[in-house]
């Protein structure tokens, strides 16, 4: 049965704010190459797809100098990349969260050893889990959603949680409104009636003199 995670409970290092970075991270490349796409001059989806994944690799690696919570691992092949956030090896794939290529279904061996220097300096435990990030495409070739996917040693899907895009993080923080202004209500007063003598002063010229 596939639970719908909350990898902080497990995972700490994977906190909702940075896994929603790299999601936001993905969608945005993902979209600035379809924008460059052009399927009348030849584009496929296998130029599609290398773009994004060579463009993944160096946004997230440009990502890992500036922030101290992820980091590069060093992988054997050369096509291949993952990456770890904290302690936690990662790697992306396109496609449904509940049927990751059988590929992804073990760990690279770039994890493996940034699992072993974990284990070995830091003294947590060995994860007997694979993590994935798992992007969903529209048909327009946008992504759609990015999920964190789990699979356990049996290489079965055992969790999956939908990483919220940063616009859509929650917020404690309420915007400031005024508080309202209560007007009364507002009275028409009737006009004061001009007595005769008023009404004779006024017609008077102002020129005329007293005699």
């Amino acid at each position: 049965m596939i639970i719908e995670l909350e990898p902080w409970t497990k995972y700490p290092d994977l906190t909702e704010e940075y896994l929603s970075t790299i999601a936001t991270l993905l969608r945005d490349v993902r979209a600035e190459c379809v924008r460059l796409h052009e399927p009348e001059k030849g584009d496929g989806d296998w130029s599609l797809g290398t773009r994004v994944y060579q463009r993944n690799y160096f946004e997230i690696r440009e990502l890992s100098v500036t922030v101290d919570w992820l980091k590069m691992n060093t992988e054997l092949k050369a096509l291949q990349f993952s990456f770890s956030i904290g302690r936690v090896p990662l790697r992306i794939y396109k496609g449904d969260p509940e049927e990751p290529p059988s590929r992804y279904l073990t760990l690279t061996p770039g994890e493996e050893r940034a699992i072993q220097l974990s284990f070995e300096f830091e003294g947590i435990p060995a994860l007997d889990t694979v993590l994935r990030l798992a992007v969903e495409v529209d048909s327009t070739r946008h992504a759609a959603s990015v999920s964190l996917v789990e699979i356990d040693e049996f290489k079965e899907v055992v969790g999956v949680y939908r990483i919220p895009f940063e616009s859509q993080l929650k917020t404690n923080i309420t915007p400031m409104k005024a508080p309202p202004v209560s007007m009364p209500p507002v009275v028409a007063v009737p006009l004061k009636k001009e007595t005769a003598e008023e009404k004779k002063n006024k017609e008077t010229p102002i020129n005329a003199v007293a005699k």
